[in-house]
């Protein structure tokens, strides 16, 4: 067994024990309050510095930032599942929203705590979300804060894409139970259809959802196959190279740009097209 896994093992016994508030307090310091585009996120090392700055600059998500920027209205309840440190809370907290989020993974749960509490309210749940309620492995792939930390057993789609460091018991939960959202936020590394399988629609008028080629078909099937009440699409945006690509242009198949990047895809009801 490498150095790492055992690292690794050490970290998610403590994070998961009775001394879980020690644990983090000790590790996640020293750290500061940083202030980007009136968003305030608390720094507690260069590596969540480099991602917030990420967030903040980077091309990859602005689409998305402009889409949410021209359509969120004040108090729109959203829900940011696989919310990670809370870029997209803190965010859609300054426009106004009123925003319900999902994270599983100990450290980026702990993190989006603060950043939540520095811009405003929200409702934070520890949680990941499926098409059922219970328990389930959270495999973890890196435990740095702000990292893309893990995925589910349950998320077949994910299943051999990175090796796990360890696991960790994490509760699931349905969005069925909840208001209908007016905007859903998904970015979950394979859970994509489990999340909207859970989920009620009923209300919502737009879903942005982060698919890759294995999950694109599958989440555009789900979601335009809803009739007259389900969801048209709108737009998606991809990185790849450097370059800004958009899925209306290049190649296509199903209708859809397929590649091996992330990147977000933009539904809305039939009745706001």
């Amino acid at each position: 067994m490498s150095i790492r896994k055992i690292i690794a093992g050490v970290h998610l016994r403590l994070i998961n024990s009775s001394f879980s508030r020690i644990y983090a307090a000790l590790i996640l310091t020293p750290e500061v309050t940083k202030t980007i585009d009136g968003m305030k996120f608390s720094i507690p090392s260069g590596y969540i510095n480099f991602w917030v700055e990420w967030f903040g600059t980077h091309p990859q998500e602005k689409p998305t930032r402009d889409w949410l920027r021209e359509n969120v209205k004040e108090g729109d309840l959203v829900y940011n599942v696989g919310a990670n440190i809370g870029w997209y809370v803190v965010f859609l907290q300054k426009l106004g929203a009123e925003v319900t989020a999902f994270e599983p993974e100990p450290i980026n749960f702990a993190e989006l705590v603060k950043n939540s509490r520095l811009n405003g309210k929200a409702t934070l749940y520890p949680a990941a979300v499926s098409n059922r309620n219970g328990w389930a492995d959270f495999h973890v792939v890196d435990t740095r804060a702000g990292n893309a930390s893990g995925y589910l057993d349950t998320y077949v789609l994910h299943k051999g894409k990175r090796p796990a460091v360890g696991d960790t018991k994490v509760p699931l939960m349905t969005l069925s139970d909840l208001p209908s959202p007016d905007i859903l936020l998904i970015d979950v590394d394979g859970g994509e259809v489990d999340v909207l399988e859970g989920a009620n629609l009923e209300n919502t008028r737009a879903v942005i959802v982060e698919v890759d080629e294995r999950s694109a078909k599958a989440v555009n099937d789900l979601l335009e196959g809803a009739g007259e009440k389900g969801f048209v699409f709108s737009e998606a945006t991809k990185f790849e190279n450097g370059l800004m690509l958009d899925t209306r242009d290049g190649k296509f198949e199903n209708g859809l740009r397929i590649d091996r990047r992330r990147g977000n895809m933009i539904y809305v009801t039939r009745r706001e097209s």
